[in-house]
């Protein structure tokens, strides 16, 4: 078993284009125990729904910081452009 120290970081991608499962989607990311854990949440809508359930669920803070919303005005276009960071 790895340590923490050792062990790779896990990216969790979750695209996002309609708000309906968003939360449940990202409360399971959320309680997962693994340590080296980031989730990445590409919006891809241009309503602004997606980057509020994200404020409600995970609102931004020291506790909160392996999250990143990515695309928060919408592409609109199915792609996420920061994925390429995912190593």
């Amino acid at each position: 078993m790895q340590t923490s120290d050792s062990a790779p970081t896990v990216s969790v991608v979750i695209p996002a284009y309609n708000p309906w499962y968003l939360k449940a989607a990202l409360d399971s990311a959320l309680n997962q125990t693994y340590a080296r854990l980031e989730i990445l949440i590409c919006d891809d809508s241009r309503t602004g729904e997606i980057k509020a359930v994200v404020d409600e669920v995970a609102p931004s803070g020291p506790e909160n910081d392996r999250l990143s919303l990515e695309n928060p005005e919408g592409y609109g276009d199915g792609q996420c452009h920061e994925w390429p960071r995912c190593d």
